[in-house]
């Protein structure tokens, strides 16, 4: 009886883990998500803030042309979406390139070089292994 309680604990651990896991990764990608928010948005502001500074001339113009008070933001506000949405398919492809990188990275880095060195252990002892066996025994290795 003590072997089936021991599993009952077991599972109820394994549930109250993956519970504890789930919630920790949720909180980590709500304040990941937040901070990309807040960047992006400064991105936005500061690019809005240095295209508003740098085409002061340009727009005063079109006031001067007859273009409205709310005609010109809202030029100035087309023009950012334009570019927001011209912009955002080359960043999705570029993030999901990004994180698939580093997904694979660590497996690349943990994989691919033990089981080269265990190879060249295993082929360097079985040399070794078999120069050894023909000294022992007091015969020399054929030669060909």
């Amino acid at each position: 009886m003590p072997t089936v309680g021991g599993v009952a604990l077991q599972r109820v651990s394994l549930a109250n883990f993956r519970k504890t896991v789930a919630l920790l990764v949720t909180r980590m990608t709500s304040i990941y998500t937040g901070l990309v928010a807040v960047i992006a948005f400064g991105v936005v502001y500061n690019n809005a803030r240095i295209s508003l500074s740098e085409r002061a001339r340009e727009l005063a113009s079109l006031r001067v042309l007859g273009f409205t008070g709310g005609e010109v933001p809202r030029i100035q506000l087309l023009e950012l979406a334009i570019l927001a949405l011209v912009a955002q398919s080359p960043g999705w492809l570029m993030g999901y390139w990004l994180a698939w990188v580093m997904k694979d990275e660590p497996r690349r880095r943990t994989d691919a070089r033990p089981p080269r060195r265990r190879a060249l252990d295993l082929r360097s002892r079985r040399i070794r292994r078999g120069a050894g066996s023909h000294r022992l025994r007091g015969r020399h290795p054929p030669t060909h």
